[in-house]
C-alpha cells in the first residue's frame, strides 16, 4: 500500500490518526485456527495474523528473517539461530518450540508436509535449531516458512474441553469467544497502527 505525503496536502490538513482503526475479516466458524489443520483459505489466511515464521518470501519473492535471527547453510545442513523474543502469552521462544512446531507441520496433512518433505531431521542446541535435507540445496532456507507454536499450546482446551488454539509470536492474539484479534503488545516487530480486528463468520 502507498501512503501519502502530509506535506503534498494541497488544503494542509492532518493526516488522519488510524491508531483506533478496526477492519473486519472473514473467518469460518467450523473450521480451527491451529495452522497445521485449519482446513479453509479464510482461516489459514487469519492464523498468518496470529503466528509468526522463523522466514517469510517477501512480495518480490525474496527471503526476510522474521522469527530467525540469522542462518547458516553448509551441504545439506541449514544452522538457523532464533530472535531473543517471547510468545503472546510472555513465555520465551526456544529452539525447542520450533523443533515442536516442525515435527506438528511434518506430520500435518496438506501444504506443510508436503513443504517440509525434503527436511528429514531437525535439532536444537541453544538457541539455534539445525535442519538437515535429503540433499544438498542452498535454497532449503526457503522452506522453513511454517508457523511456530509454543510447544504442547495445540493440545489446550477450554473448560468445555473445546479445543483452544495455538499460542503464537504473531502480531495479534485470538480473544476467547474467536471474534476479535488484538494487537500483540509483545509481538517483535513492535507495534502495530490497526489495533483490533473483527472476525466476521
Amino acid at each position: 500500500a502507498t501512503s501519502k505525503n502530509p506535506n503534498s496536502n494541497k488544503d494542509n490538513k492532518k493526516p488522519e490518526n488510524n491508531k483506533n482503526t478496526t477492519i473486519s475479516i472473514a473467518y469460518n466458524g467450523t473450521d480451527s485456527f491451529n495452522p497445521f489443520i485449519a482446513e479453509t483459505s479464510l482461516n489459514r489466511n487469519v492464523a498468518t495474523l496470529i503466528f509468526d515464521s522463523l522466514f517469510f518470501i517477501d512480495n518480490n519473492y525474496n527471503l526476510q528473517n522474521n522469527l530467525a535471527e540469522s542462518y547458516e547453510i553448509d551441504g545439506k545442513v541449514c544452522t538457523v539461530k532464533i530472535k531473543n523474543t517471547v510468545f503472546s502469552d510472555g513465555t520465551v521462544l526456544t529452539a525447542e518450540d520450533v523443533i515442536y512446531s516442525f515435527k506438528a507441520a511434518k506430520s500435518a496433512s496438506g501444504r506443510y508436509k508436503q513443504q517440509l518433505k525434503s527436511i528429514i531431521a531437525a535439532t536444537a542446541n541453544g538457541n539455534t535449531v539445525t535442519f538437515t535435507c535429503s540433499k544438498t540445496d542452498a535454497y532449503m532456507v526457503n522452506l522453513l516458512t511454517f508457523p511456530i507454536i509454543k510447544k504442547g499450546s495445540d493440545k489446550l482446551t477450554n473448560e468445555d474441553k473445546i479445543a483452544l488454539p495455538p499460542i503464537g509470536c504473531g502480531r495479534y492474539t485470538l480473544s476467547e469467544d474467536k471474534t476479535t484479534l488484538t494487537a500483540n503488545k509483545k509481538w517483535h516487530g513492535g507495534k502495530l497502527s490497526i489495533k483490533t480486528i473483527r472476525l466476521i463468520n
